[in-house]
């Protein structure tokens, strides 16, 4: 019964998270901003962004009461379980996504406002 009431506000949800992806897309600079595959829709749970600047933009959000999340799970090179089998490995794309990479808050209760209140903190860090 839950699932078919959330079914019921999934065009919703799809549509505010599109709606929000592409207001961060049009007002976030481009020196943040992961290149993405052109897609016409693009369902997504949050916004992700690449920033040597990433610990002053993480901390200034968070003073501002916004938190992030580290963009995937880190480089499979610096795991634990790798190194133990493989030895460390430096992977040059996978660490810099690892070293710089945030997910932005993307949900359907954000405000227009909200997000560019967000784009704003990033974009002082350039």
């Amino acid at each position: 019964y839950i699932g078919l009431k959330q079914l019921e506000k999934a065009d919703f949800i799809l549509e505010k998270r599109q709606n929000n992806f592409n207001i961060y897309n049009e007002n976030l600079k481009n020196e943040h901003k992961v290149v993405l595959q052109n897609h016409q829709f693009i369902s997504n749970f949050a916004f992700p962004i690449i920033s040597e600047n990433i610990k002053l933009i993480v901390e200034n959000l968070w003073l501002n009461g916004i938190e992030t999340r580290p963009l995937i799970c880190g480089s499979i090179g610096n795991q634990p379980f790798w190194k133990k089998i493989y030895g460390k490995c430096s992977l040059k794309n996978a660490d810099i996504v690892d070293k710089y990479g945030i997910y932005l808050p993307n949900n359907p209760s954000m405000t227009e406002e909200e997000i560019l209140e967000i784009c704003n903190i990033i974009n002082s860090f350039s």
